[in-house]
């Protein structure tokens, strides 16, 4: 995997996984960098949600990309009742790393406490802020993750 930095991590980290070029996925999602919110950069700025990448890689690259949450929960969405995990610490960590540790997909999360999104080769992570670090580094706190399928 080569790194690739880029104006949206997002679409920086689909292009790492897919090696389909930045500049190409920027102009398949031309309105990414449209301001949105009244609210300081980058949080103002559209994005890329994961549903339009995974149906782009689907229905014009023919590839499949699976969500891999980290922590999922049940929920009651009609009242207001507490949400509840379905596995214990232990096996879900054991669950989430042994599905990723085989994968290569993108990362979803945060770094520095900001929303962020990194490739991941199965072993390393690539950060399009420039670095190549593993995940033992603790410089990426992983919420969820496309796996390419």
């Amino acid at each position: 995997m080569q790194l690739i930095t880029g104006s949206n991590c997002l679409i920086a980290a689909l292009s790492m996984v897919t090696e389909i070029p930045n500049i190409q996925l920027e102009q398949i999602f031309p309105n990414f960098n449209e301001k949105l919110w009244d609210v300081p950069e980058p949080f103002c700025l559209r994005g890329v949600h994961v549903a339009e990448i995974q149906a782009l890689m689907f229905f014009e690259f023919n590839q499949l990309f699976a969500t891999v949450e980290k922590n999922p929960t049940i929920g009651c969405h009609m009242l207001d009742q507490p949400v509840v995990e379905i596995w214990n610490k232990a096996s879900k960590d054991f669950i989430f790393y042994s599905i990723i540790a085989k994968n290569v997909g993108i990362l979803l999360g945060s770094r520095d406490n900001l929303p962020h999104a990194v490739a991941w080769d199965g072993l390393k992570i690539y950060d399009p802020q420039g670095e190549i670090y593993s995940l033992d580094d603790n410089k990426f706190n992983i919420e969820e993750a496309l796996i390419i399928v």
